[in-house]
């Protein structure tokens, strides 16, 4: 049971209010990576490693054909945007790392 003089000094107290709490929530809710800049990282990432695996393959083709008995026919639009993309995707990172240190 509450007794009147708690009542009265809950009612004369109002609700508490947690300004901190509110504060951290906001400082909170602005840190973060946006979107963007994860789609360039994935985007770049695997145009990276489109560009390892077709490495590896020539490398591979050259030490089994015993030194030049195939042909490699690359696309130069594609190589362009892989490399693109890899540079973009780099660039990212490098400006987002090294942006807190100013």
């Amino acid at each position: 049971m509450v007794s009147s003089g708690e009542l009265d000094a809950t009612a004369v107290a109002g609700p508490r209010e947690e300004p901190e709490v509110e504060s951290a929530r906001t400082e909170t809710a602005s840190v973060g990576t946006p979107i963007l800049v994860w789609i360039v990282y994935i985007l770049g990432s695997i145009a990276a490693v489109v560009l390892a695996a077709s490495v590896v393959f020539v490398v591979l083709a050259y030490a089994t054909s015993g030194g030049g008995g195939f042909g490699v026919a690359v696309s130069v639009p594609s190589l362009v945007v892989c490399l693109a993309l890899v540079a973009v995707a780099l660039a990212t990172y490098l400006w987002r790392r090294f942006e807190g240190r100013r």
